[in-house]
């Protein structure tokens, strides 16, 4: 998972759309199992995708996950790509 987490960090920080999509279909749509997964960061970096995409039930749904792991709920409330959603009920 180390390898996706990193083309998805690339992707996104190269303005290369594509390289993170094409990373999130086949290793997180194609095989990720989130219940079972405990890299919080690859964790991380999936939801930062979500959420600059506009998918906000997936990116919902692994940020609980992160947080079962005990990853800090405040770092969603620093990191710009969630900044759309910074005022929603739901992500809150």
């Amino acid at each position: 998972m180390v390898l996706a987490s990193q083309g998805i960090y690339l992707g996104a920080n190269s303005h290369n759309p594509e390289l993170s999509k094409k990373v999130i279909s086949q290793f997180v749509d194609g095989i990720l199992v989130l219940e079972q997964e405990t890299d919080r960061a690859f964790l991380f970096n999936v939801a930062c995708y979500y959420a600059i995409n506009h998918e906000k039930a997936k990116m919902l749904k692994v940020i609980n996950r992160t947080m079962e792991l005990g990853r800090d709920p405040n770092s969603y409330l620093k990191d710009t790509d969630f900044k759309d959603y910074w005022q929603d009920p739901d992500f809150l």
